[in-house]
């Protein structure tokens, strides 16, 4: 099986419905420490595991008690806080998406920046830094 990231990657050809029940039926195998989805942003079948770590930041002026509102709605656990203001936290809930938790984050009104962290087989290329 093609790994990535120490992901071993699995792919399930199904219906959606299919799919999440085999999603399911692999998070309770004892071989299996965790499982995630795989996400293809194009056509180039370049996959990206989200390694359930969020980048998040609030928008100034966030009293702590409203932060703290936010990471326990969402169960998140923080992981690390740096100097300007962003976090790392972590989904804590087995077999929860973190692109899918970020994708919510973005939605609450005290939340500036939220991005889920991941891992992907290509390099950058022609980046430049702005």
């Amino acid at each position: 099986m093609p790994q990535m990231g120490g992901f071993e990657l699995v792919q399930i050809q199904a219906s959606p419905a299919r799919v999440s029940r085999a999603r399911s039926s692999l998070r309770t195998a004892a071989s299996v420490d965790r499982e995630v989805p795989v996400y293809h942003t194009s056509n180039d079948n370049v996959p990206f595991v989200p390694v359930g770590t969020i980048f998040l930041s609030f928008k100034p002026k966030q009293s702590d008690a409203v932060r703290q509102r936010v990471l326990d709605k969402h169960r998140l656990e923080l992981v690390a806080a740096e100097r300007n203001g962003f976090l790392t936290v972590r989904v804590t809930t087995p077999g929860t998406d973190a692109v899918e938790v970020a994708a919510k984050l973005q939605r609450e009104k005290s939340v500036a920046v939220a991005e889920p962290d991941l891992v992907t087989t290509r390099r950058l290329q022609n980046f430049t830094r702005p």
